[in-house]
């Protein structure tokens, strides 16, 4: 299990929402930890999550309800 910080651009209307810490198995999960997060933030509930570890980046409904970065706290 990896632990992750996700910084985001935004989120919805939000251009300053709290960043998530977290730890996932691997992208799926760490895409569904980002999911249940910007749903404080984002009215509609049918949206996707993108998550790319190589380059380290996550988009919010492709990108159209937000971005942002992932940093690697701790690989174990």
């Amino acid at each position: 299990m990896t632990r992750y910080l996700v910084r985001f651009d935004r989120i919805s209307r939000d251009h300053d929402p709290a960043p998530l810490e977290t730890v996932a198995v691997d992208a799926y999960d760490l895409a569904q930890e980002v999911h249940r997060h910007a749903r404080q933030y984002v009215v509609s509930r049918d949206f996707d999550v993108l998550v790319n570890l190589e380059t380290g980046t996550v988009h919010i409904g492709l990108g159209r309800y937000g971005s942002g970065t992932i940093t690697v706290l701790e690989d174990k």
